[in-house]
């Protein structure tokens, strides 16, 4: 990653720590976190590790077209990728992700990314959806904000949905040609050497991009969609219990969640400063939540997330013979 990228990274993740932090009441934010009972923190703990299961038996149906992969191995690269995405700058932990899959197994690296790609897309559509329905019809009312909140969920429930149509449509072969035709077009504005290369490329991701799944194993994926996003926003839910003033109820659990779940793009490293700022703003200025509430309950998740990873981590790669530099150093070459 380039230095200038790395600084306004940097300066980005550091302004909005900035803001987290500003003006907070620490005595206070100690008597919220003192009164937490422990079995709180331990589900939420066990269930970022049981997340990792559920993503890694996920994956496998989607890899299952291009050949069989172990468990082992697809854990073991989730993990990694979560702590590239924690410990460096820029998301690299999703191509990480499966460059490590592909050094494991006989597995196409283009053929792994696109997967990533299509689980990606297809969360984010889930997770729209759900914030509209929470907006639209399970919560009603409240503050200026969630009216806005609704009007972004419906437009990006859209367009997100467009994408995977278009995604659907390239399995047709005259679309397919379509979509060739344009690429050939846009291409003229590059080098000669280039163009036929690079629309072959955009065309091999393209085709690859939406896994050939049978019927069966479409409606298993799709329960493994829906077990593990009910898990995670279930254990946001589950921890906010532990706070004095924060029941959430689950329909605000939702639109929480997706909150802080869209901010988490933000390529800082460990999603430090963004995921932190926009947990307390959904907590504070959408439902009410009490400052010093809000803070203690985001610190703690967000810890909870990174002590897990690096824990699970470390375990992988002794296991594996890996360092964190060495995985510090996947995530640079990826």
């Amino acid at each position: 990653m380039k230095l200038w990228k790395i600084l306004l990274v940097s300066a980005l993740g550091g302004g909005c720590l900035i803001l987290f932090f500003h003006k907070v009441d620490w005595a206070g934010v100690g008597r919220s976190a003192e009164r937490i009972p422990l079995v709180y923190p331990v589900l939420f703990a066990l269930g970022i590790f049981l997340s990792y299961l559920i993503r890694a038996w996920r994956w496998g149906i989607l890899l299952r077209p291009y050949g069989e992969s172990e468990f082992k191995n697809r854990y073991n690269s989730i993990v990694i990728g979560y702590l590239v995405t924690y410990l460096l700058p820029g998301r690299l932990g999703e191509v990480a992700r499966p460059a490590y899959l592909a050094r494991k197994e006989n597995t196409k690296l283009a053929s792994a990314l696109a997967t990533v790609v299509f689980e990606r897309l297809v969360d984010a559509w889930l997770i729209l959806t759900l914030l509209a329905l929470s907006l639209g019809f399970l919560f009603r009312g409240g503050s200026p904000g969630l009216t806005h909140l609704r009007s972004a969920a419906l437009w990006g429930t859209g367009i997100l949905f467009a994408g995977l149509v278009f995604v659907l449509l390239c399995r047709v072969p005259a679309f397919l040609n379509l979509v060739e035709r344009g690429l050939r077009r846009i291409s003229r504005a590059l080098p000669g050497a280039a163009r036929e290369k690079t629309v072959q490329t955009v065309l091999s991701f393209l085709s690859a991009l939406l896994p050939r799944l049978n019927r069966k194993q479409t409606l298993f994926y799709g329960f493994g969609t829906i077990l593990l996003w009910t898990l995670i926003i279930g254990q946001y839910w589950l921890l906010s219990l532990a706070f004095a003033g924060m029941q959430l109820g689950m329909s605000k659990a939702v639109i929480y969640f997706a909150v802080v779940f869209f901010s988490s793009a933000v390529p800082t490293p460990g999603m430090a400063g963004s995921l932190d700022l926009a947990s307390r703003f959904a907590l504070t200025v959408l439902f009410g939540v009490e400052e010093q509430t809000a803070i203690a309950y985001t610190i703690l998740f967000h810890f909870l997330l990174l002590a897990v990873t690096f824990v699970l981590g470390a375990l992988v790669g002794w296991r594996e013979g890996w360092s964190f530099s060495r995985i510090r150093m996947l995530g640079k070459e990826s």
